[in-house]
């Protein structure tokens, strides 16, 4: 928001480009977020189907505990690559 309302005025002229270059970075930054975003609810909606799985047996049990563990395994990627982009964020703002 804040580089929409810098382009184009005359006072800040001599950033324009600066300025230009990082509204474009952040708004791969702000698609890369919505997309993890995403990727989230997924991951989530997949552990918690894998503890619906039925318990009854040994068997079901076993393959209940694997897809739970690999549900957590894929469902913590997110939030390391989440913090990954909010470093790139933090990056931007001290531009």
């Amino acid at each position: 928001m804040v580089c929409n309302l810098t382009i184009g005025k005359e006072k800040y002229a001599n950033v324009q480009d600066e300025i230009k270059n990082v509204l474009k970075n952040s708004e791969q930054i702000r698609m890369n977020v919505t997309k993890l975003i995403d990727r989230d609810t997924k991951a989530f909606n997949e552990v918690m189907k894998a503890f619906k799985m039925p318990k009854d047996t040994e068997e079901q049990k076993n393959r209940r505990s694997t897809a739970i563990q690999k549900g957590y395994k894929i469902a913590s990627k997110v939030p390391l690559e989440t913090a990954k982009v909010c470093n790139e964020i933090f990056k931007l703002a001290l531009m």
